[in-house]
């Protein structure tokens, strides 16, 4: 398995398992409002901050997407919530969705901020980010824009993405991004 990480520099810096079912993603407590099929009016999709109201439909949507983009590595729904929700109450996370007027999540970004270790310079990480097939294009770079923005806004000098699809090199590298490693995976 092989994705690529692409970086962003800020500017004034140099450098350039098995499916499980919806019901089994969260507890009974959690509704997950099920995304329509039909033409959504993405003129009426908003962006807002990432509620825990909103964990449970996230991490449905996320584990339907991981496990086409990587179906033999595991999903763990339970360990995925506990990460989101973590991130949510973290001062250096910022995470928004993409939702319909009724408040159903169509996408979702998620990054954090953290110092190098090597250079003391301080980074963001997308660490989730995924929009509804239905929806792609300009809603996902909204949500891209929104988390830069936040991030530059924490001083951090660079922003690094990892993308799963080479058909999206092209539109990482119009908006800046330069690849910054590849990353190789092996099962033990």
């Amino acid at each position: 398995m092989c994705a690529a990480v692409y970086v962003k520099e800020q500017e004034g810096h140099p450098g350039g398992m098995p499916k499980l079912h919806r019901r089994e993603v969260a507890s009974e407590q959690m509704h997950v409002a099920a995304r329509p099929r039909r033409q959504i009016k993405s003129d009426l999709l908003t962006i807002r901050e990432c509620a825990s109201r909103d964990t449970a439909a996230v991490v449905s949507m996320l584990q339907d997407e991981w496990l086409n983009v990587f179906p033999s590595v595991a999903f763990d729904p339970e360990r995925s919530l506990l990460q989101l929700e973590f991130h949510l109450g973290h001062p250096k996370s910022g995470q928004w969705v993409l939702v319909n007027p009724d408040d159903v999540v169509f996408g979702f970004i998620g990054v954090y901020v953290f110092e190098r270790v090597s250079s003391g310079e301080t980074i963001a990480c997308e660490y989730w980010w995924y929009v509804d097939p239905m929806v792609r294009g300009r809603h996902g770079l909204r949500l891209l824009a929104l988390a830069e923005a936040w991030a530059k806004a924490r001083g951090a000098q660079r922003i690094s993405i990892g993308v799963h699809h080479d058909k999206y090199s092209r539109t990482m590298e119009r908006l800046h991004y330069n690849m910054a490693t590849i990353l190789f995976e092996k099962v033990l």
